[in-house]
């Protein structure tokens, strides 16, 4: 995913066709702590170049697998990714802020921003779709979102809680 600027001068048509696998290093996760893999990364999409303002526009779809430990149980989950990329890169300077990105030199290399997209999907936390039941001790469990809401509908306002003492007739 490396494009020189001068490869790309030389196109014929302003856009390009990517549908190719990404190999992902996974050394880069390997101290990660809510990610155990990726795997099976493919890139499609476009990349569109402008020889006149020599800016090129991004436009691709990541897909690929993703496991994680449950945060309850441990357990690898598979998750599938499906990442959008879109971003503007220019050759030029870029007089206004937001604009687009300043590649430096004479090479566009989209690698670190298909890494970052797929570290930034990591999950905060994922719970293993099998998981029938939940772990509990002494004064604690782990409750299930309904569990927890349903839970707290029949608790009593602790303000309120004298008035069931009363007897109305």
């Amino acid at each position: 995913m490396l494009f020189m600027r001068s490869e790309l001068d030389q196109l014929q048509t302003p856009r390009i066709e990517i549908n190719e696998e990404f190999v992902f290093d996974q050394n880069l996760i390997k101290e990660h702590p809510r990610c155990t893999e990726i795997r099976d990364i493919f890139v499609v999409g476009h990349i569109y170049y402008d020889h006149h303002s020599s800016q090129t526009i991004v436009d691709l779809t990541i897909n690929g697998i993703m496991v994680v430990p449950c945060a309850i149980s441990l357990r690898p989950v598979e998750l599938d990714l499906d990442i959008r990329l879109e971003e503007m890169f220019s050759f030029e300077a870029i007089e206004t802020e937001g604009e687009g990105i300043y590649v430096e030199g004479e090479a566009l290399d989209l690698r670190p921003y298909l890494i970052g997209s797929i570290l930034a999907d990591v999950p905060l936390a994922v719970v293993h779709p099998d998981i029938k039941e939940y772990p509990k001790g002494d004064g604690w469990e782990v409750l299930t979102e309904e569990d927890y809401i349903k839970q707290k509908s029949q608790e009593i306002d602790p303000r309120l809680a004298k008035l069931k003492d009363f007897k109305f007739e």
